[in-house]
């Protein structure tokens, strides 16, 4: 802790900056509608950076994209591919997963039950049958 106090420069910054599409101005009446033309970067070159290491994610159109930015004066070009290749990686891994695996209840979805995720697993639920889970009331406990 002590080092990460005594450093003034975050090591990774991460900006989900939202679900972006043409969907919200589809009828012709709108006068909105999102440019087909990058808007650049998010940032000037001249601007010091608040971390190491910036990515800026956003679904655009139903594409996930990410921006990487990076503090020249620790990090080189060779470094943030690296980083970039290992991230890639890590989302494939992610979307494979979750094209196999079947869904599982946590305690999230489900938090008016208050469960650990141990007593959700061993409850004889099929997760497409359930939309909630709700605790008993004071007369069904008894």
């Amino acid at each position: 802790q002590t080092q990460l106090q005594q450093s003034s420069l975050s090591q990774i910054e991460f900006n989900y900056l939202g679900q972006f599409d043409n969907s919200a101005v589809q009828d012709s009446t709108s006068v909105w509608r999102l440019a087909s033309e990058s808007s650049g970067k998010a940032t000037s070159d001249n601007i010091a950076m608040n971390s190491e290491l910036a990515v800026n994610g956003q679904v655009l159109n139903g594409a996930l994209s990410f921006e990487v930015s990076f503090s020249q004066a620790r990090l080189n070009n060779d470094d943030v591919a690296q980083f970039a290749a290992h991230f890639e990686a890590a989302l494939q891994q992610i979307v494979a997963h979750c094209q196999t695996a079947e869904g599982t209840l946590t305690p999230s979805d489900v938090p008016l039950a208050k469960l650990s995720q141990t007593q959700l697993a061993a409850l004889p639920l099929t997760l497409s049958n359930v939309d909630d889970l709700y605790p008993l009331s004071p007369m069904q406990e008894g």
